[in-house]
């Protein structure tokens, strides 16, 4: 037997979620400055935060969706993340493109532009774009609804997710449609990332020109309820408006009944 793949072995019994919570903070404290171990952004340096930790320096957050995109983006492409969040998607895409690339990062929240914009600083990025907006069905303004006690979540009020209202915090940001954000930046996207906590519909209500030429691939996040489905309506349009190809995460059709949750689409034009 091979002597090096026996040095290591797991425990028989792994501690509880508690302990490894704990022993994730010990080893990841928020604040500290760690590096990407695995996956696409591997070696990048980040801000340890809530949602970027030890799964997500292990490649274990969002493994399959970021393979996906990694495997579709070109180096050179286009990439534009729409909810960048803390940057967890966009930074490790910027190593995939290449200096010669683009990366769009959209996200309205100023807590997390600047938590992003520290991630940013720990390394090179001139490929990387960072908008202050949300993406909606018309250009403007509109009052964002986040969650106080959890500034990374926001959304448009009237979304399928719903913030709870004690917790809820509320500020005008400025809006634009997809079309808009592709128009000024000058180079259309490869692949897109929707993840907006409940507005995808929004997204896409704005995209027909971004849709119906530049043809990018699409990962879409559905947040499902028991009384809004409007994300998954707006992708299952996309089949016969733009004829796409949907296939869900969870290997079942697109039109299953699914309890409530989170959801992943993968979502690809049929020709371009």
């Amino acid at each position: 037997m091979n002597s090096a793949a026996t040095a290591f072995r797991l425990p028989e019994s792994l501690p509880s979620k508690r302990w490894r919570t704990l022993l994730a903070r010990l080893v990841y404290p928020y604040g500290a400055v760690r590096r990407v171990l695995l996956g696409p952004a591997a070696g990048t340096p980040f801000h340890v935060a809530p949602g970027m930790g030890l799964m997500y320096a292990l490649g274990a957050d969002h493994r399959r969706a970021l393979a996906l995109l990694a495997d579709h983006l070109p180096l050179g492409g286009v990439f534009y993340d729409i909810g960048a969040n803390q940057g967890q998607f966009s930074i490790g895409l910027a190593q995939v493109v290449g200096s010669a690339g683009l990366v769009v990062a959209v996200e309205p929240l100023p807590e997390n532009q600047r938590a992003f914009a520290a991630n940013l600083a720990l390394g090179h990025y001139p490929q990387v774009k960072m908008v202050g907006a949300a993406i909606s069905a018309s250009g403007g303004s509109r009052p964002f609804l986040f969650d106080t006690a959890r500034s990374t979540m926001g959304t448009f009020a009237g979304s399928a997710v719903k913030l709870d209202d004690a917790s809820s915090g509320c500020l005008t940001v400025d809006t634009l449609t997809l079309d808009e954000l592709a128009a000024g930046q000058g180079r259309m996207p490869d692949c897109i990332k929707i993840d907006v906590e409940g507005a995808a519909d929004e997204v896409l209500a704005g995209a027909s020109e971004v849709l119906g030429s530049a043809r990018p691939n699409l990962l879409v996040e559905l947040h499902l309820s028991d009384k809004h489905d409007r994300e998954k309506r707006a992708v299952t349009s996309l089949v016969e408006r733009f004829d796409y190809s949907i296939s869900m995460f969870d290997g079942q059709p697109l039109g299953v009944v699914r309890p409530p949750g989170e959801y992943q689409a993968w979502c690809v034009p049929r020709s371009r």
